[in-house]
């Protein structure tokens, strides 16, 4: 690791390296300047990887040095350190992106651990972009990458896309058409896979013949859809022919396909930064639109109210339709709101966030099938709203399948431990609730895992072990029955007869006597 220092105070610099000289940071070389001018002619003969820098210096102050060292390190990482705690001063630092901004005096273990941290962040950026750049890919596959990488994040590992492009891609005018591609239902899946993958080439293909040469376009895979974007000048007259030019061509190409149909969605931005990300997902939206609203398909006459516990219910009894019923209502009720996607791109992330919360919560991480349950694809990866509404159910029924596996082996551990419990608090109040509450299982899932385990039911089994009990104390001949009643755990003397005959056959006195004259 190299380290360049930047303060106009020697002992600050000194302070600094004697810092770092006891670490166990893997230091291998530091440099110092006095100021941002002396720091600028240091930057290319050691290329630092972190440069701590002061923010007042005479002759370059140390924001400015930043804005001007940044096109020069690449992915070198910046630390301010400053006496000034005004956050005007760190909010200029981080639109700088500087890594961390840290306040005089300094805490030693605090400005190693900034290091240590902005370091790995500096490995990383390296590690991504030497990945892109050994790529054998073409450079469209570098710019389809960072378009992809820009629309999740707004960010990307390769830091100047002009080097890319030839130009900056966030700075013109966007058109995007995103295109869906459609087998018939009893086509082949594996063969629909492969023929998707080489329509989408053909159609990559295609663009190219007619697309203007000095024109910048990406085709990329996002979202489940083959989007198609066009960055150009803005000139609104300009992007709208190009839209229209771009449309009859793809509807030209679809008229001589016979394997599969096309559906397309397209957005227009004239914003002067970032027009992209509003083009694409308006082009998505559009898309989502035609396929899962503008159908025809009758939507329910009423909103389904959802509710978490409901499915839970249906998951934990094992009811596969009652959850493929469920979600399918709740798709369709949340694509009815309003008659948009969007309602319903929220729902399909509401359930996204419930499987993996449930998943955490039910499936033991040690075994196989945690890793079975995949979360659904994007939404237009499925044909329309049932097939989306069968995918989002199918992990739903994993969980109940891998939960009610879960609980059978957890349920039998319960009973054996319900059991010891009582015969030692035979005396108490066991109600089978109060029980399940114990063991943390649901009272009807504890009734049958009881039954399965030993052959009796919950109740019978309480009744047997108090009447056992009762028959101990009966033999005894200094306690009274009505205490002996209280004992096991009856308030009423003479329900508890009624109990101990039904059991043995007599009363309690008869029993005591047979058993005294015994002895």
């Amino acid at each position: 690791m190299k380290i360049l220092i930047v303060d106009d105070e020697v002992w600050m610099r000194r302070g600094i390296r004697s810092m770092l000289a006891g670490s166990v940071l893997p230091v291998e070389q530091i440099v110092e300047a006095e100021d941002g001018i002396a720091a600028l002619e240091l930057l290319n003969r050691y290329r630092p990887d972190i440069v701590i820098t002061d923010i007042r210096m005479p002759a370059m102050d140390g924001l400015s040095f930043i804005e001007q060292a940044a096109s020069q390190v690449g992915t070198a990482q910046f630390i301010v350190v400053s006496g000034y705690s005004d956050f005007k001063y760190a909010q200029d630092a981080l639109r700088l992106h500087a890594w961390d901004y840290i306040l005089k005096p300094i805490v030693r273990e605090q400005l190693i651990d900034a290091i240590r941290n902005a370091y790995n962040a500096k490995r990383r950026q390296e590690h991504t972009y030497t990945q892109l750049k050994r790529s054998e890919k073409s450079t469209r596959y570098l710019q389809e990458a960072w378009v992809i990488e820009w629309l999740l994040r707004e960010d990307s590992a390769i830091p100047n896309p002009e080097e890319l492009f030839g130009w900056n891609p966030l700075t013109r005018a966007a058109v995007c058409v995103s295109i869906r591609i459609d087998y018939p239902e009893t086509a082949d899946q594996e063969r629909v896979r492969a023929d998707k993958e080489l329509a989408a080439f053909s159609i990559r293909n295609y663009l190219t013949d007619w697309i203007p040469a000095q024109l910048l376009w990406v085709a990329f895979e996002y979202d489940g859809a083959l989007n198609i974007l066009l960055l150009a000048p803005h000139n609104p007259t300009d992007l709208g022919q190009l839209l229209s030019r771009c449309m009859d061509q793809i509807e030209s190409l679809a008229r001589r396909l016979k394997f599969y149909t096309i559906q397309t969605g397209h957005g227009i931005s004239e914003l002067y930064w970032n027009a992209l990300t509003p083009a694409v997902r308006q082009s998505l939206l559009a898309l989502k639109r035609k396929v899962f609203v503008d159908n025809g398909r009758p939507m329910p006459a009423s909103k389904l109210e959802w509710k978490d516990k409901q499915l839970e219910e249906y998951i934990w009894v094992g009811n596969v339709e009652g959850i493929r019923q469920y979600i399918d209502g709740g798709l369709r009720s949340a694509l009815r709101e309003r008659d948009d996607v969007n309602e319903l791109e929220k729902m399909t992330d509401y359930l996204r966030v419930l499987i993996e919360k449930w998943t955490i919560e039910w499936v033991d991480e040690q075994q196989e099938e945690h890793s079975l349950i995949r979360m659904p694809e994007p939404l237009l990866y499925y044909r329309d709203i049932s097939s989306l509404a069968e995918g989002f159910s199918r992990p739903f029924v994993q969980l109940s399948e891998r939960y009610r596996k879960n609980r059978q082996s957890d349920g039998k551990k319960a009973v054996e431990s319900l059991m010891d419990y009582i015969r030692a608090n035979y005396g108490d109040d066991l109600s089978l609730t109060q029980m399940a509450n114990k063991v943390h299982l649901n009272a009807n899932h504890l009734s049958d895992v009881f039954k399965k385990a030993t052959g009796t039911t919950f109740v019978s089994y309480v009744l047997k072990v108090r009447m056992e009990k009762a028959g101990e104390f009966l033999k005894m001949n200094g306690i009274q029955i009505g205490q002996i009643a209280r004992l096991v755990g009856y308030e009423d003397e003479r329900y508890f007869s009624t109990l101990f005959k039904k059991t043995y056959g007599m009363t309690p006195s008869e029993y005591r006597r047979s058993h005294l004259r015994h002895d």
